[in-house]
């Protein structure tokens, strides 16, 4: 899929859950959108995601806006994961939350005293793209080799066990992981 294509089908899913709640007497005043990818504060706009190519290319808030008549935040998904857990779970009450999130690819937060803490303007706490290893034997969607994202994602360990397999080339069970 391209965000082309995953943006329209997001925005029928969001306006038939504003239709059941509002059937149900809810009202909204805003509305939130998780991206999956660095978030450009200042500019307002989605930046490149790793996972699935075209989210610079579209206005999101605006298309958000646009088809719900409301205010819309838009901010990086794992960052609203944190601040979730900070508010609503285990990591309620605390002062200082941080927040992994494992999966299509690796992602964190930060939550001080109820409030994501923002270090820079994107990719604070994008803990999936330090590089563990220097040597860079696999690649990253970001362009880089060696991040933690390339090994330990749900990808990355695909990605991982068909470069441990190709060593075991001949082997039964090299051949069912190159498969």
């Amino acid at each position: 899929h391209t965000a082309h294509e995953s943006l329209p089908r997001l925005l029928d899913l969001g306006q038939s859950l504003l239709d059941q709640y509002r059937d149900r007497g809810y009202e909204f005043r805003a509305v939130g959108f998780g991206y999956g990818g660095q978030f450009d504060r200042a500019a307002q706009r989605a930046m490149q995601c790793f996972h699935e190519d075209g989210w610079e290319s579209l206005d999101v808030i605006a298309a958000v806006a646009q088809r719900y008549g409301l205010p819309v935040a838009m901010e990086n998904d794992c960052k609203l994961a944190a601040l979730a857990e900070a508010q609503l779970g285990a990591g309620r009450g605390g002062r200082t939350v941080f927040y992994i999130t494992i999966g299509t690819g690796i992602g964190g937060g930060v939550v001080r005293d109820g409030r994501i803490l923002e270090l820079g303007d994107q990719g604070e706490a994008e803990i999936g793209h330090m590089t563990i290893d220097p040597a860079g034997a696999i690649a990253c969607g970001c362009g880089k080799r060696g991040c933690l994202e390339a090994y330990c994602s749900g990808p990355g360990l695909v990605s991982l066990t068909r470069h441990l397999a190709a060593g075991w080339r001949g082997h039964a069970l090299a051949n069912d992981a190159v498969d």
